[in-house]
């Protein structure tokens, strides 16, 4: 494991990291019942020639149409702003993820997945609903720690979110020096 989070450091030296899309994505526009409108792009390289599929936003394909194989992250960025008046650095992020773990930038599919763990989500709702404050902290880029913790369904949950060298000790003095400090899915569903 620790191989997939060497080769996303080095790739996320985020800010030089030049989107390539592979060619022939195909795109649709659909609209929910609500009338409000989403988009799929299909990457016809995946899945032996069946094709893999994401789920976009409309601000995310506004994203994605900055990905030209010449800009950097940075400049996607900078031009985001100019155009939309945000700033979308964790959207951004979510987004190239997405792209990349689906081989929309040509490559096979990562070898890591984030599935939901009911008794896990369970076990924050109730902590959250308890007045408990959580904190995670992790040596990944705070960029993939945000899209792990929005891929497991944590992010509503979590009040602190600290990476790199000395994580772990700004998240509890965030959270406060009664902070239980929890390294296990063992641990955390004993907390309860």
């Amino acid at each position: 494991m620790e191989g997939i989070w060497a080769v996303l450091r080095e790739r996320l030296d985020y800010a030089s990291f030049v989107p390539r899309l592979v060619p022939d994505i195909e795109r649709a526009e659909l609209r929910r019942r609500d009338g409000s409108t989403y988009y799929v792009l299909k990457n016809p390289r995946g899945e032996r020639g069946a094709g893999l599929y994401v789920r976009l936003e409309p601000e995310d394909l506004r994203l994605v149409d900055l990905m030209d194989g010449v800009r950097t992250v940075q400049d996607i960025l900078v031009a985001h702003l100019e155009r939309q008046g945000t700033f979308a650095l964790d959207r951004l992020a979510r987004v190239t993820a997405v792209l990349g773990a689906n081989g929309f930038f040509g490559e096979e599919r990562a070898p890591v997945y984030f599935r939901r763990d009911g008794d896990v989500s369970a076990t924050l709702r109730q902590l959250r609903a308890g007045g408990t404050r959580i904190g995670v902290f992790t040596d990944a880029p705070v960029e993939l720690a945000r899209v792990a913790l929005s891929h497991l369904g944590a992010e509503r949950h979590v009040e602190v979110l600290e990476t790199g060298a000395g994580a772990q000790e700004r998240v509890s003095e965030a959270l406060g020096e009664h902070a239980r400090i929890v390294n296990t899915r063992a641990e955390l569903l004993a907390v309860t």
